[in-house]
C-alpha cells in the first residue's frame, strides 16, 4: 500500500506531559484502482463507489488514554472548517461519494480542482482536563463532480405495521424502502410520515445500505441536531409521543431536524394510482404502507430513459400530482409529467400529504 505524509500532527498537551511529534498518513485503498497521484484525487462517476482510507499514528499524550479523533477538512483558506469523521483508532474510511457530496455542500467546485485543507484533532475521550491537540494543515488537491447526491435512508425502529406490532423492517440496514424524499435531486432530504413513540434511528446513505460501518450517520455526542458519520454513534431519539413528524437531514451542515407536522384538513384516499407511457397510461394501483395511510409504494417497476409518469388518486384522473423532477420530486396537482432521465428497475415511493415522490433505482 502507498502511503505519503500529507500532515503533521504537533501535540503539545499541557497537563499530560505531552510533547511529541506525530505525522498522519492518507493511503489509497488498494480496492480502488483508478486513484490518481497521493496529492491530488479525481472523484468520478466512475470511482465514486471506492474508499479513500485517511491514517495517522497514534498520538502519544503521555500515558494510556483512549483518544477520539477527528478529522477536519475546509475549502482553501477561509473556507468553513467541517468534520469529515470521527474514529478512535487511527485510521477513517471515507467512500469517494460521500466525500464528494460533504466537499461540494462545503463550497467546492465540480470539475476542477479544489485545495482542500485537512487536518487531525486528538482529544483523550475521557480526560477532560487534558487539552485537545490539531495538526497543522495539509493540502490536498481534489476535483469533485456534480450529480444527483445519492439517496438517505432512514434505519432504525421508528415505524410499526398496521396492528401496532414492531415492523419487520426495524434495523434492517439493507431496507431500502424507507428512502428519504426530496423537493428536487439538490434539496434537503425529508421525511413527513407517522412516527411510533420512542423512536430511534439513523441516517443511512446509499452507499451504506448493508454496511453499518460504511457512511451511516447518528447523533453527535447525544447533541439533538447535530449528525456524524460513523454507525457506532447514537442513535436519533426525539420522537417520546407517536404522531406525525417531519424529519429533515442536512448532510451538508450536518444538521437533522423532527418537527411536529399537522394533517388537519388533509384528505385520507383509499386508492393511488400510478400511470404514464411505460405502462400504455393505464391506471397501476399502488400498495398503501402498513405504518402510514398517506404514503404508497410500488416496486420492481422498469422504466426506460423519456418515460412520462404521474400519480393520481382515482381512475378518472380528477386529482393529479406531477412535476417535472427526477428521481426526486414534489408534485403538484396538475404538474408537468415526470420525464425518466435514466433507465432502470425502480422502487417507486409517493406521499399524497407533500406531493414528494422518489424513484429509487434498484441495484443490479
Amino acid at each position: 500500500m502507498r502511503k505519503l505524509y500529507i500532515m503533521t500532527v504537533i501535540l503539545s498537551v499541557v497537563f499530560c506531559s505531552c510533547n511529541k511529534e506525530e505525522r498522519a498518513v492518507i493511503s489509497d485503498n488498494p480496492k480502488a484502482p483508478g486513484m490518481l497521484p497521493h496529492t491530488s484525487i479525481e472523484i468520478t462517476e466512475e470511482n465514486r463507489k471506492e474508499t479513500v482510507t485517511f491514517k495517522w499514528i497514534k498520538a502519544d499524550f503521555g500515558y494510556s488514554a483512549a483518544v477520539t479523533y477527528k478529522l477536519l477538512a475546509k475549502v482553501g483558506m477561509y473556507g468553513k472548517t467541517d468534520v469529515i469523521g470521527i474514529s478512535q483508532e487511527d485510521s477513517l474510511t471515507v467512500g469517494l461519494d460521500a466525500l464528494n457530496n460533504q466537499l461540494l455542500s462545503m463550497g467546492a467546485a465540480a470539475g476542477i480542482q479544489n485545495q482542500i485543507m485537512f487536518s487531525v484533532n486528538a482529544t483523550v475521550t475521557s480526560d477532560t482536563a487534558c487539552p485537545d491537540a490539531t495538526s497543522d494543515i495539509r493540502i490536498v488537491y481534489i476535483t469533485p463532480y456534480m450529480s444527483c447526491p445519492q439517496a438517505l435512508h432512514l434505519v432504525g425502529s421508528m415505524f410499526d405495521d398496521a396492528a401496532g406490532y414492531p415492523g419487520n423492517d426495524w434495523w434492517n440496514i439493507n431496507n431500502y424502502k424507507y428512502v428519504m424524499f426530496r423537493d428536487d435531486n439538490l434539496s434537503l432530504n425529508t421525511y413527513t410520515s407517522f412516527f411510533r413513540d420512542n423512536s430511534e434511528f439513523q441516517i443511512a446513505m446509499d452507499e451504506g445500505l448493508g454496511n453499518w460501518a460504511k457512511a451511516t450517520y447518528g447523533a453527535y455526542d447525544n447533541n439533538p441536531g447535530n449528525l456524524v458519520l460513523g454507525g457506532s454513534y447514537a442513535n436519533i431519539k426525539l420522537l417520546n409521543t407517536a404522531g406525525y413528524y417531519t424529519v429533515t437531514a442536512d448532510i451538508k451542515n450536518l444538521k437533522y431536524t423532527v418537527l411536529p407536522y399537522s394533517t388537519e384538513g388533509k384528505p385520507v384516499y383509499t386508492a393511488m394510482f400510478i400511470s404514464g407511457s411505460f405502462n400504455s397510461w393505464a391506471y397501476q394501483e399502488m400498495t398503501k404502507t402498513q405504518y402510514d395511510s398517506h404514503i404508497w409504494t410500488i416496486d420492481d417497476v422498469t422504466l426506460a430513459e423519456g418515460d412520462e409518469i404521474k400519480f393520481s388518486s382515482d381512475q378518472s384522473a380528477a386529482v393529479i400530482w406531477s412535476a417535472n423532477n427526477f428521481p426526486f420530486g414534489k408534485g403538484v396537482q396538475d404538474g408537468a409529467n415526470i420525464t425518466v432521465s435514466e433507465a432502470g428497475t425502480y422502487f417507486i415511493k409517493f406521499n399524497d400529504l407533500t406531493g414528494h415522490y422518489v424513484f429509487y433505482k434498484k441495484k443490479k
